[in-house]
């Protein structure tokens, strides 16, 4: 069985974590994640607090395996943060933010922190913050992500990890950002990862709260057909682009209208921002592919069906044992 110091830090089976995607998690997804063996992670930046507490609450009441609440520091609130805090979650997931005082909170509620970053530099920095696991995020990954691709990155950031802790003990890095199955998995440890975060490949699932059209259509895009971008964000939320996250999203005509036309995006006035963005939620109600915004990674390429979450845990797992099987004979004994 395939175990790292991942597994042990959280009490999982399987070194394999689950995106804390926002309004693309829900309680069947985290459930199906944790019961195969995986952390789920619930994201909840989008929830009231009243909201977190009863997601957890439901979690709790169907499975007992560990899962985790995921926040995004530039968007959360105090309240929020408690009632992750409070809840029947021994993981605290964040991401996007100054970590400093989310760290010290969950240090002085005895519950587990994992904080996602972007560079090497702000693994260090995790790592020095008491991180029990630090997820390095890769540019090829979907939604919002940073300018480093997964290969250079997550080596970089174990070293980084290492100048800074020298005389240890050094949290474990998952490496997250166009890894769908086990190959990926595998690759992940030869760079100095204990672990994989998967987001794109578990919004093509069962459970995923991602309309059926969108599944579909990422399980057809190539691992060309996705584009990184300051469209989304410029209607949707600019506060990503003060924090330094552009996404990463399937190339709908929706999105493509609009490449290489940002700075005219970015001047509209709000009002219109707004109607485009109306224009974008009423096609995703709609199933009209062409012109609803998907954010899902360059992965996409690699992912061909929809699956049950807890078939994606196995799989993925079984493939990187085959992997690591295959390649001892590449080490003479």
């Amino acid at each position: 069985m395939l175990r790292t110091r991942v597994c042990e830090v959280f009490g999982i089976e399987h070194p394999l974590v689950l995106g804390g995607m926002g309004s693309a998690t829900n309680v069947d997804l985290v459930v199906a994640v944790c019961e195969a063996g995986g952390l789920g992670i619930l994201g909840a930046t989008g929830l009231s607090p009243e909201q977190i507490r009863e997601s957890a609450e439901q979690i709790r009441g169907r499975t007992t395996r560990p899962f985790g609440l995921n926040l995004l520091i530039a968007f959360a609130t105090g309240e929020q943060l408690e009632a992750c805090l409070a809840a029947p979650a021994p993981v605290l997931s964040t991401a996007w933010g100054e970590p400093a005082a989310f760290a010290r909170r969950a240090r002085e509620a005895g519950v587990a922190w994992m904080h996602m970053v972007q560079t090497a530099a702000q693994a260090a920095e995790a790592a020095r913050l008491g991180a029990a696991v630090v997820v390095v995020q890769g540019h090829e990954g979907g939604g919002h992500v940073g300018h480093v691709s997964t290969l250079p990155l997550v080596p970089a950031a174990v070293d980084a990890i290492a100048a800074a802790l020298p005389d240890g003990p050094r949290p474990p890095i998952v490496a997250a950002g166009g890894i769908a199955d086990g190959r990926g998995l595998a690759a992940a440890l030869a760079l100095g990862a204990e672990g994989v975060l998967l987001g794109t490949r578990f919004l093509a699932t069962d459970e995923a709260p991602v309309p059926e059209v969108a599944k579909r259509a990422i399980c057809a895009a190539s691992e060309a057909d996705t584009v990184f971008t300051t469209v989304v964000d410029h209607v949707q939320r600019p506060q990503w682009l003060e924090i330094g996250a552009h996404s990463r999203a399937l190339r709908t005509r929706a999105v493509l209208e609009w490449v290489g036309r940002e700075e005219e995006l970015r001047r509209l006035p709000e009002e219109d921002r707004r109607a485009i963005g109306a224009r974008w939620a009423q096609a995703r109600a709609g199933d009209r592919l062409d012109d609803m915004v998907i954010l899902t990674g360059e992965d996409s390429g690699l992912i061909h069906d929809v699956l049950p979450a807890g078939e994606v845990v196995r799989r993925v797992v079984a493939e990187a044992e085959a992997v690591l099987t295959g390649l001892r004979r590449y080490g003479g004994a």
